[in-house]
């Protein structure tokens, strides 16, 4: 499955250069290792999408009962 998210500049540009190899989301949708992330960068200030994209695949998930820093209803998703 291929999930759409929104992502911040500054965090896209890190996961497209892979410097960054997580990230954190709510837990709104059944996110399962494998699944693919369609993360597109998106200009909260202009309220509208750049038109850049890049997508990752989930390699482990890690949840609240895990790890006690990640908040109630969030994932860390670790991407490929």
């Amino acid at each position: 499955m291929t999930h759409d998210l929104k992502i911040w500049p500054k965090f896209f540009k890190q996961v497209a250069f892979r410097l960054k190899s997580s990230e954190i989301c709510l837990n709104d949708r059944d996110f399962q290792v494998g699944d693919k992330l369609n993360l597109r960068e998106y200009n909260f200030d202009l309220d509208s999408y750049t038109g850049n994209s890049v997508i990752r695949t989930i390699s482990c998930i890690t949840t609240h009962a895990e790890c006690l820093a990640i908040q109630e209803d969030y994932v860390l998703l670790s991407l490929l």
